[in-house]
């Protein structure tokens, strides 16, 4: 329970402290991160206005970064996706006693979603959907149960 409250606290002040910046198109840096679960496990992925992405895994104590690029069609895909997504009407819903949850947060354009296992409802998975599988093409080998 311990490590559940401490991983929600880390994405809490994540949220807070991790603001998205625009550049002169309007387009935003995106990130989604999800964690959590009995193994400590989860993944940050964020993707610059430019398409430049990262790849943060950690895995109990073990942490590993991949670097790529998100095309250009895919990037613009993902831009107008989230802005017909309304990401701050999404809200922050995080239950504080599932035990054994994963926790998700979204950051885009200033605005901030969040959701946990208990909480995830089908708009906040339509909205990621396709940054769930962005993260799942480019997980380092071995990662994951």
């Amino acid at each position: 329970m311990k490590a559940l409250t401490a991983l929600m606290l880390i994405l809490a002040l994540a949220l807070l402290g991790c603001g998205s910046s625009e550049d002169g198109d309007g387009a935003a840096t995106i990130a989604y991160e999800t964690g959590g679960g009995m193994t400590g496990q989860g993944y940050r992925i964020e993707i610059e206005p430019g398409g430049a992405a990262t790849l943060q895994t950690y895995e109990g104590t073990e942490e590993r970064l991949v670097e790529f690029e998100v095309p250009g069609e895919e990037l613009a895909d993902l831009n107008a996706q989230l802005e017909d997504a309304d990401v701050a009407a999404l809200g922050e819903e995080l239950s504080g006693d599932c035990f054994d949850c994963f926790s998700y947060s979204l950051e885009y354009g200033g605005e901030s979603a969040a959701a946990d296992s208990a909480t995830m409802d089908d708009e906040f998975l339509a909205a990621t959907e396709a940054l769930r599988e962005l993260a799942d093409d480019n997980l380092p080998p071995g990662f994951g149960p």
